[in-house]
């Protein structure tokens, strides 16, 4: 039914359209006939109105030529003049005008021949006066060929009304009948939009209703597909993607209006050439479907995937459907049970072998004291093998351990106590061991068995023995030191005071009785006792930056620096010296020490001067790194404070360098330069006490450069 009533409103629409046509055309016509009538119109009095312009002209000619001839002014054949060109224009277009009407064609050429000789008389007409007796006939000549003109003219007048009237008339009819036409045609026209607009309307509505029934089913579809886990997606033949589910979105973590439209490889290029895209492709021939486990390229992950061809009604593959389940937990569960078991047996191997290959004894017992752990250190210190051993009781190996102390460890230690036994003495043999005994513990905290790790100390034991034997014999030798110390500093000194004293009294009373030589005897006595004094303060001073105790403290160098030079001040007045420091850090140091090294160092400078040459003594400080210093005693990972003090003294040669810091070494003569050959001794001594270390540079005749190295982050 509804077929049928379709099928004669399609008929109906056709028919009105057919009509429609038919009027359109005939309206066409009817309007091309009106255009038609109103052009003949036009040209008939285009026509009329030529003619009457031609008239028009010949008579402006004939008025100049009267003018003339009767003022023989000039100005009045300007008519005469034009008249020629204007007339051929008219002709010219009559002609074209009228080439469709052979009769009005022929009174055309009729009245061109009689214009022209019109013409020619009024030419010859002018080159006469009024005077001239000839003129009067050529004057009448004149009207009577005007005339003929204006009989022509009229002749062809009426032939062009006539002709008007009929087109008028064609024209009214026209006129008429095409306005009735046009509305006939819309009447037909409206009624055909009217009918084509109730036709649309219910193509809408059914339209509407296909489309919300469509829309519902589709919106089931996917529902039910988004409420899938699986994987769900669907390919045209060209391997775009049609569509896309919720669990495929979540699982390549992308928006299906990404994807929608685009092709496998646009979105996935790295897909080209994989095995994942060779199964599509082979799918995608309709030979068979596919149900395959695979790991995906893509995602890097395992799915159970089944793939179907989608074909149309005629059985033709247009697409693919892809419906996978991710496995990858269950996969990765696998994985993961596989790896702990690798990782227990790789952590069983490791632990064994660290077992075995440990310098200690390690052995292990449960909780009744057999032995479950038995390692190659154990069999090389007892030599009884792990066969041997595994599985009996401890006690039953060892029967010598059944005392109270070893009891008392091991119940402690099955009470989750774990044991330390410093010192133990070996039963099986000689020597002594060291003991840690721990307790063996479940997650739970369920005690199940002892582990003890002994070490083998016999080489400490002895070691430790031997050392405090050698403190004894050090305090020994450091307590005879001390003595040494304070015979040199009292009895050693008093017999030199008594040889100063007693020689400067003979020499005060009895040194004018004495022969020259004799004074020259007694100044070296009193000279060597003064050296022996020096030698003996200065051997003192070298030993108590040994023995003496250190006392580190915050020291301000700056104040050291100037109470140095106060100490100095009469030999630095008498030389006139000179001597420019920065500004000295604040370090922790042993302040008494230090003095003494500044003391010795600035002591030196101005000792070894050059004569009648003012000393020069520059004290720099920067922080330098120790890369490079290393043959010196420098680390090149650590940076140090260097305090330098340059003088323009006597200088030395550098292969010497080391040689100064020696006890007793001197580069010059005792008569020359006074001195014991201690003080740069004392001074590299004071600087490792604070583990720095000293350098040398000198070059002789023009200075030396002495520098003290300090870490900068005390270690």
């Amino acid at each position: 039914m509804k077929f049928t009533r379709s099928f004669f409103s399609d008929l109906l629409f056709f028919s009105l359209g057919i009509l429609l046509l038919l009027f359109f055309f005939i309206l066409y016509n009817r309007i091309n006939s009106l255009n038609n009538s109103f052009a003949a119109v036009t040209h008939t009095n285009l026509v009329k109105l030529r003619l009457e312009e031609t008239v028009s002209t010949l008579k402006d000619a004939e008025t100049g030529q009267r003018g003339f001839l009767i003022t023989r002014d000039s100005l009045f054949l300007s008519p005469n003049q034009k008249s020629p060109l204007q007339l051929k224009k008219y002709f010219n277009e009559l002609d074209s005008l009228l080439s469709d009407n052979p009769e009005q064609r022929q009174n055309l050429a009729r009245l061109s021949s009689i214009t022209a000789a019109r013409l020619d008389l009024l030419s010859a007409t002018l080159t006469m006066g009024l005077e001239n007796k000839n003129v009067i006939p050529f004057l009448r000549q004149g009207n009577v060929l005007m005339d003929s003109i204006r009989m022509q003219v009229n002749t062809m007048t009426a032939t062009e009304d006539s002709l008007l009237n009929q087109r008028s008339k064609t024209q009214q009819h026209h006129t008429l009948t095409v306005p009735w036409y046009t509305i006939t045609l819309f009447c037909l026209t409206l009624c055909i939009l009217l009918f084509s607009f109730y036709k649309v309307q219910l193509e809408l509505r059914e339209q509407q209703k296909l489309k919300k029934e469509l829309q519902q089913s589709k919106t089931f579809l996917e529902s039910l597909l988004d409420s899938s886990h699986e994987v769900i997606l669907a390919m045209d033949d060209k391997l775009r993607y049609t569509l896309v589910n919720k669990s495929m979105e979540k699982h390549l973590n992308i928006r299906r209006e990404d994807v929608l439209g685009k092709k496998l490889t646009d979105v996935y290029p790295e897909v080209k050439g994989t095995e994942d895209l060779n199964l599509v492709q082979e799918v995608l021939t309709g030979n068979h479907d596919l149900s395959h486990v695979l790991k995906s390229s893509i995602l890097g992950k395992h799915f159970e995937v089944n793939m179907v061809p989608l074909r149309s009604a005629s059985g033709t593959v247009g697409g693919i459907l892809i419906v996978g389940r991710d496995l990858t937990p269950l996969f990765q569960k696998t994985n993961e049970l596989e790896k702990a078991n690798e990782a227990l047996l790789t952590e069983k191997a490791f632990a064994e072998l660290l077992i075995e290959s440990s310098p200690d004894m390690i052995y292990a017992y449960d909780n009744h004291l057999h032995f479950t752990v038995w390692n190659k250190k154990s069999e090389e210190h007892t030599g009884l093998a792990k066969e041997e051993v595994l599985g009996r009781h401890a006690l039953d190996v060892f029967p010598g351990y059944n005392n109270d102390e070893w009891k008392t460890a091991i119940n402690e230690v099955l009470a989750g106590k774990s044991v330390h036994l410093p010192k133990i003495k070996f039963l099986h043999r000689q020597g002594y061991g060291e003991s840690f005994i721990i307790p063996l513990k479940k997650p739970d905290g369920e005690i199940f068995g002892v582990l003890s790790i002994t070490r083998n100390i016999s080489d400490l034991v002895n070691t430790t023995e031997t050392l405090e034997r050698k403190n004894e014999e050090l305090e020994q030798s450091n307590q005879e030191l001390a003595s040494f110390s304070y015979i040199a500093s009292h009895d050693l000194q008093e017999p030199l005071r008594k040889i100063q004293g007693f020689a400067g009294r003979i020499m005060d009373k009895q040194g004018d009785q004495f022969s020259l030589v004799t004074k020259d005897y007694f100044n070296r006595i009193v000279s060597a006792a003064g050296r022996m004094q020096s030698l003996i303060d200065s051997l003192l001073n070298f030993s108590r930056t040994n023995t003496a105790d250190l006392t580190f403290e915050s020291t301000d160098l700056n104040m050291i620096m100037e109470d140095v030079k106060n100490n100095l001040k009469e030999t630095i007045e008498e030389k006139k010296a000179v001597i420019e420091f920065s500004p000295l850090p604040v370090l922790h140091v042993v302040a008494v020490q230090f003095h003494q090294l500044f003391l010795n160092l600035l002591s030196n400078a101005l000792k070894y001067s050059k004569a009648h040459i003012t000393p020069h003594i520059k004290i720099r400080v920067d922080i330098v790194n120790g890369e490079g210093l290393e043959k010196s005693g420098g680390h090149a990972e650590k940076n140090y404070w260097k305090i330098s003090m340059e003088d323009n003294g006597i200088g030395f040669e550098q292969q010497y360098e080391h040689k100064i810091f020696e006890l007793f070494q001197r580069l010059h003569g005792k008569i020359e330069y006074s001195g014991t050959g201690i003080g740069l001794a004392i001074c590299k001594k004071i600087v490792q006490k604070h583990n720095g270390f000293m350098t040398a540079q000198g070059q002789p005749g023009i200075g030396s450069v002495f520098s003290i190295y300090l870490p900068l982050i005390s270690d």
